[in-house]
């Protein structure tokens, strides 16, 4: 069993590494509220569900084959994707859940969602996760078992981490070894199993940058006519020109009408659960 620290203080099986995340965590189960994601705007209308989800089929299909596809001897760590943007309210928080749930409908590929966005942490707050042990408690406690930040929901194929407590020293402990061998372990554990981790913005903290060094493929969502193409090019000059970085267009408008939707590229519903954006417009 699991202890009040994390830490595995007994089990009923020789070997403790047999257990799962699911073993250590079956007295949790988060929810996923459809109706109140709807209302946060982090999943589409009912009307344009199969539109949102059919655009994300598109969108993580390089990434899914970059992780276990013929891409994949070439891309170290493809398994891990880093979820981020140049600057707040871009929607990378809407473009993350919704390709996370996308990714965990593949039949052999599972998710691990990890909110790692420590000054705005929607997905801990979304999932009622926000007063669980996390990722920085896992960090800054050597003896806590890496699968005891690892609950399950109610969605087949998606577990999730939250950011757990609040830490001043969060870059650091973002980048110690200890992360790595976070990372690298729910690979060896399950290596049919995508890491998806959301993070803060690119050029407003330090965290994101910390964590592009880690994951193996970085998702920059850019919000259409409203994110300046130099925030864009600064933001995408930070990372490892070596590693696949993808762009994704959110909140395209399209047609004659005041409909907004992404075409390839995702919705436009991702100003929500802070991620307000008053700037004007200098994308021109």
């Amino acid at each position: 069993r699991i202890g009040t620290n994390g830490a595995v203080e007994s089990v009923s099986r020789d070997d403790s590494a047999e257990l799962t995340a699911s073993d250590i965590n079956a007295d949790k189960r988060n929810s996923i509220d459809r109706a109140a994601m709807r209302d946060a705007g982090l999943i589409a209308p009912e009307a344009e569900t199969k539109l949102i989800e059919d655009e994300y089929r598109v969108i993580k299909r390089p990434l899914l084959g970059n992780a276990f596809g013929p891409n994949a001897e070439s891309v170290e760590n493809g398994f891990a994707v880093l979820v981020t943007s140049a600057l707040a309210g871009d929607g990378k928080t809407f473009t993350c859940i919704n390709l996370a749930l996308s990714m965990a409908r593949e039949q052999e590929t599972s998710v691990v969602l990890v909110d790692a966005d420590m000054r705005k942490p929607h997905i801990s707050t979304l999932f009622d996760a926000e007063d669980e042990a996390g990722l920085l408690d896992f960090l800054d406690e050597p003896s806590m078992d890496p699968r005891a930040i690892e609950l399950p929901t109610n969605f087949d194929g998606l577990t999730i981490v939250s950011t757990g407590h609040f830490r001043e020293n969060a870059t650091e402990l973002l980048a110690s070894h200890r992360m790595i061998d976070f990372i690298e372990g729910i690979h060896r554990r399950d290596p049919k199993k995508i890491v998806l981790i959301d993070s803060s913005p690119l050029l407003q903290t330090t965290e994101s940058r910390t964590l592009a060094a880690i994951a193996g493929q970085v998702v920059v969502v850019v919000h259409a006519g409203v994110t300046p193409k130099g925030a864009v090019t600064d933001a995408v000059s930070v990372l490892d020109s070596s590693k696949p970085v993808n762009l994704i267009l959110n909140q395209v408008r399209r047609g004659g009408g005041s409909h907004y939707y992404g075409g390839y590229y995702g919705g436009g519903y991702g100003a929500a659960y802070g991620e307000t954006d008053d700037r004007k417009n200098t994308n021109s």
